[in-house]
């Protein structure tokens, strides 16, 4: 057997040079939301509108892992830590006693992670960052309407770095400044009497930075708001960055509702076009909003890089109440990914799930749920992408696609309850100055190639790779912009560059190169024309993911492990062909198939006194040996021969029909046959 380095590998190395260079992260992409370290804070669930603030909402830490991982969360302002095993394609559930601080969580492997504000009837879920995606500008957004009753809005800061000086300006140009410890927190919010610092006016617009490019977590909502004809309900999100904004969204409607959804995009900076199905809707400037309510799937356009929410509004519906208000997060086009793990929980009132899905046309056929193709339960939207509202069942679910992307956000709903998360969304920054990972794959050594290339315009002062775990290949080759690597176990490399204005990490997760071997099980494995014209060629492979079958040569549509041909005689042989691939490399082998014709002809008539046909010779499509005997009509035997080349010549016998019997074998049998038929003697 020969290995080639595949085409379809080729194709796989120019989408990531693609991603990367517009964004300077690889892992995104491949892991989503996904990582091995994150920061997270509470908000306030408010429950009595009249000054008092309830403590009383379980608060928890939901932690979700495709393979087996050690997880340990700790609370570095108490000392409290506690540390937990998830086993494979499970999750765990820690509660915490208090939202006035923060939360670090590391992990073995990379995990998800939901941070859950629960209380009956105040109830929603976010989806906590890794750490590695926070950036240090956010701007706000919270659900504000001057014709609710309540509106209470809030947003939280949480520092993941020591001595973090941070500036909060709101739109009516108040400003405050603080340093903050790595999990120190503080609360900003604008009802008059909120426990944090209370700020005046409608949040949305204000901006959260932290000086010299320190990272920072902040969270967002509301303790109590009403959307649409709903009661009140607490919303909570994680903001994202505003590096991962984006311009271009489709929204997906909530699943199972009558009502409107509500959903509010903000511009990062001014002069903002926002288009909804091609039709300019509104200009806005830094900071500024846009709210439209619609049930119909859609596509938002921007000009300047903006972030959109969906508010689930009560349900116009009264005898139904499926799902109080919730906030989620639509992800934008340019942060698509390829992978996601998330966890549809199921509460005392909410038992309905969905996933809203939006993904490319491209590789749809290879998106799964759970390891199952979903490919039939997608709506075209246009040539380019397609989205579903898929039903789902409680526990975890993992969605991937190997080969094209998508964005997902979750939701589960009931009576008076409603909850939604991000389930897919990459961050990638597209708008800061970035570089090139070159990536190949030398499927004969099972080593990777990383190479390092900057643009024309960024200039580093370091760079250096670290590995989790760690990888002792990399030792001595911190500082290479050429690493060669095998890793033995999944492996996360990051990558850090350091400029003189900000710095950059960049993670890779690199699994062991593979290699396929190719493998061909027949049966029958020698077919034999008078039992049958058909064979069934099994795919015996070994680290394969998928395969290519041909016949002498032509390919055939087949793609399962099993491959059924019915041979179109008349054939000596047929040649299998075999390419077995995965991600890294592919291999090839072939089987030839004897086919046997062993079929035998004898003439229904024969002339003895004529120049031609003056024999009854039985003919065969090889050789064979055995006895000839010939009977008349009464059934007396006339004559006899095992020289069946010569056959019977008819010697002094009358005209007459006559019947023979002939048992043989051919030359690989052991076993006799036996034919019997009639011939004709002409005189």
């Amino acid at each position: 057997m020969k290995n080639y380095r595949t085409v379809l590998y080729a194709v796989f190395k120019v989408i990531i040079l693609a991603v990367v260079l517009l964004s300077g992260s690889a892992s995104a992409q491949n892991n989503g939301t996904q990582g091995r370290d994150f920061w997270v804070m509470f908000l306030y669930n408010l429950v009595d509108h009249y000054g008092v603030v309830s403590n009383q909402s379980t608060l928890s830490i939901v932690l979700v892992s495709e393979q087996e991982a050690t997880v340990t969360i700790e609370a570095p302002q108490t000392g409290w830590s506690t540390t937990l095993d998830v086993p494979a394609r499970s999750s765990q559930e820690v509660t915490v006693e208090s939202n006035n601080i923060g939360y670090h969580i590391t992990s073995t492997s990379d995990i998800a992670v939901y941070a859950s504000n629960y209380l009956e009837y105040m109830f929603d879920i976010a989806t906590i960052y890794p750490t590695t995606f926070l950036r240090s500008h956010y701007m706000i957004q919270t659900y504000s309407d001057a014709g609710q009753l309540y509106n209470d809005s809030e947003f939280g800061v949480l520092a993941v770095e020591d001595s973090t000086q941070v500036s909060i300006h709101t739109p009516l140009g108040e400003s405050h400044h603080f340093s903050l410890m790595a999990g120190d927190v503080r609360f900003f919010g604008n009802r008059d009497n909120y426990p944090g610092i209370p700020l005046t006016g409608l949040l949305t617009g204000t901006t959260v930075d932290a000086d010299d490019g320190k990272k920072l977590a902040v969270f967002q909502g509301n303790e109590c708001t009403n959307v649409g004809n709903s009661t009140c309900d607490h919303l909570y999100e994680q903001a994202v960055p505003t590096n991962y904004w984006g311009h271009e969204f489709i929204v997906v409607p909530i699943a199972g509702r009558v009502s409107d959804d509500v959903v509010k995009i903000t511009s990062l900076e001014d002069s903002c076009r926002v288009f909804i199905c091609d039709s300019s809707v509104a200009l806005l400037n830094s900071g500024e909003s846009y709210i439209t309510s619609r049930r119909n799937t859609y596509k938002i356009y921007t000009t300047k890089p903006t972030t959109v929410c969906m508010y689930m509004s009560g349900d116009t519906d009264t005898t139904r109440y499926i799902g109080d208000p919730s906030a989620v997060i639509i992800p934008p086009l340019e942060q698509f990914t390829q992978h996601s793990t998330f966890k549809a929980i199921n509460t005392e009132l909410s038992h309905i799930h969905y996933a809203n899905i939006v993904a490319q046309n491209f590789g749809l056929d290879s998106l799964c749920l759970d390891g199952e193709p979903i490919s039939s339960a997608f709506t075209p939207y246009d040539n380019f992408y397609s989205y579903t509202q898929l039903s789902l069942t409680s526990g975890v679910h993992t969605l991937s696609n190997n080969k094209g992307l998508f964005n997902a956000w979750f939701y589960g709903m009931g009576m008076t309850e409603s909850y939604a998360y991000l389930a897919g969304m990459a961050m990638e920054d597209p708008y800061t100055p970035n570089f090139v990972i070159e990536q190949e794959t030398d499927c004969y050594s099972h080593t990777y190639r990383l190479a390092i290339r900057k643009n024309d315009t960024l200039e580093w002062k370091a760079m250096k790779w670290t590995t989790v775990p760690d990888d002792p290949m990399l030792q001595g080759h911190e500082n290479d912009t050429v690493i060669y690597i095998s890793p033995l176990v999944s492996t996360i490399y990051t990558l850090r560059i350091e400029t003189s204005d900000y710095s950059i990490d960049t993670n890779i997760r690199l699994d062991p190169v593979v290699w396929p071997v190719a493998s061909i099980k027949v049966l029958p494995p020698m077919v034999v024309t008078s039992n049958g014209t058909s064979f069934d060629a099994y795919d015996i492979s070994q680290h394969s993911t998928g395969r290519e079958w041909r016949i002498d040569g032509t390919r055939q549509r087949e793609e399962s492990a099993r491959l059924h041909y019915d041979i179109v005689l008349p054939a000596d042989s047929i040649t299998i062909g075999l390419t077995a691939y995965n991600e890294y490399c592919v291999d090839t082998t072939a089987v030839t198939v004897r086919v046997i014709n062993d079929n035998i002809f004898a003439p229904n008539v024969f002339t003895p006194d004529e120049e031609s046909n003056k024999r009854f010779v039985i003919i065969a499509t090889r050789p064979i040996e055995g006895e000839l005997t010939i009977f008349n009509r009464e059934g007396l035997q006339v004559f006899s021969t095992t020289d069946l080349d010569n056959g019977w010549d008819g010697h002094s016998c009358p005209q007459s029909t006559y019947v023979w019997h002939l048992r043989y074998r051919f030359d690989f049998e052991d076993n006799p046959r036996s034919a019997v038929g009639t011939v004709t003697l002409l005189r």
